[in-house]
């Protein structure tokens, strides 16, 4: 039988500390990019390159000075979630507090745990300056809206966080 000495259980450690570095990167890879709720940025390649014509976009949003509202709806807490769809309302004002007609407008909303369901809606002009869309959200949560609205030469875009959530309980009071 051979004696193991000191020296050769010290010659291991960097073999067993390299297994170990190998062994955690493989898992955080996996863990990362295999999961169900993986986030993957939708055209990812095409927006980089177009990255200065959207910055562009933004500071000409600026410049509109319209602003926006996102109410969206309850959800009911009686039905499954997966089975409900809810409405959710957009107000569009300019700087002045004027509601914004005439507008198209598109909206992507993701659950910010979730970017991998995201919904894409067509915006309808249900009242002046009020737009509005139906959804099925999987998830309940922060949602990130990004909004899109054209009028004529003029374009607007945005992101809004707004939570989806359950409708609040109203409390009932008891007659004497």
């Amino acid at each position: 039988m051979i004696k193991l000495e000191p020296k050769h259980m010290w010659m291991s450690l960097p073999v067993i500390l390299l297994m170990m570095s190998v062994s955690i990167g493989l898992t955080g890879y996996f863990l990362a990019s295999k999961g169900i709720d993986a986030e993957v940025e939708r055209d990812y390649y095409s927006r980089a390159l177009n990255w200065d014509q959207h910055q562009a976009l933004v500071a000409a949003s600026l410049d509109l000075g319209w602003h926006v509202e996102v109410t969206p709806g309850y959800l009911s807490s009686n039905e499954p979630l997966a089975s409900q769809i809810i409405e959710v309302s957009l107000t569009l004002v300019d700087r002045e507090g004027k509601a914004v007609e005439g507008a198209s407008g598109s909206i992507e909303a993701f659950q910010v745990a979730h970017r991998d369901h995201t919904v894409d809606s067509i915006l309808i002009e249900s009242a002046p300056g009020v737009y509005r869309a139906n959804f099925q959200p999987k998830y309940r949560g922060s949602w990130v809206w990004i909004l899109r609205f054209d009028r004529g030469d003029e374009v607007f875009v945005g992101e809004v966080r707004k939570d989806v959530s359950f409708a609040p309980k109203t409390s009932q009071v008891k007659g004497i």
